[in-house]
């Protein structure tokens, strides 16, 4: 979710680190740090265009693209992000108020995949951004 100009993140779930870290520890790795909207990452870079991006794999993004990886909370973590969705979440007035982002599909995710999370974003998101 947008505060100013950092991105926080409200909600989140990994599987892997619960199952490791158990539950409220995960959760705190997960929540506590934000994310500065200068940052070339690439939930600023979907916050601030709009636009969706679906990476199959985040160690292998061109240098050219508009936005990086950061492998910094995977080597925290002992973790590896591979395939990752970013969508923007936008309120009933259109607004972009956050980013969701999808990180692990079991195989990269495909077209349909990103269709039909544009729909559930396109019905749920506006909900959510009146309680922000």
């Amino acid at each position: 979710m947008r505060e100013g100009s950092t991105l926080r993140f409200a909600a989140s779930y990994n599987d892997a680190l619960e199952a490791r870290l158990g539950h409220q520890h995960a959760r705190q790795q997960l929540t506590t740090y934000g994310l500065p909207l200068t940052e070339r990452s690439i939930a600023s870079y979907v916050l601030l265009t709009h636009t969706p991006v679906n990476i199959p794999d985040a160690y292998d993004i061109a240098p050219e693209a508009p936005y990086a990886f950061n492998p910094q909370w995977d080597r925290r973590n002992d973790y590896r992000t591979r395939s990752i969705l970013a969508m923007a979440l936008r309120d009933a007035d259109g607004r972009v108020f956050g980013v969701l982002q999808l990180i692990n599909a079991p195989a990269a995710f495909d077209e349909e995949t990103v269709r039909r999370t544009g729909l559930l974003l396109a019905r749920w998101a506006p909900r959510l951004g009146r309680h922000r």
